[in-house]
């Protein structure tokens, strides 16, 4: 992901996710460095699985949305 507005948020470089400047030669770059390391790509995926399981499931987001409803009440 490009690393403007939320993504850095959502995203930890190269742990569960790839971080660049929007700029065709920085993708072209990850994209490759993924290409040619197979133990990378498969950590980083399953950090990003559990990442997402974690916190972005129907669970936590309802959790969340109670936080916030309880805020504003």
């Amino acid at each position: 992901a490009t690393n403007i507005g939320g993504n850095s948020e959502l995203i930890d470089n190269m742990q569960n996710g790839t971080l660049i400047e929007p700029d065709p030669v920085q993708l072209s770059k990850a994209v490759i460095t993924l290409l040619r390391d197979k133990q990378a790509r498969k950590r980083i995926g399953e950090y990003a699985k559990e990442t997402i399981s974690m916190n972005y499931n129907w669970d936590e987001c309802a959790r969340k949305m109670v936080i916030i409803y309880e805020s504003v009440i």
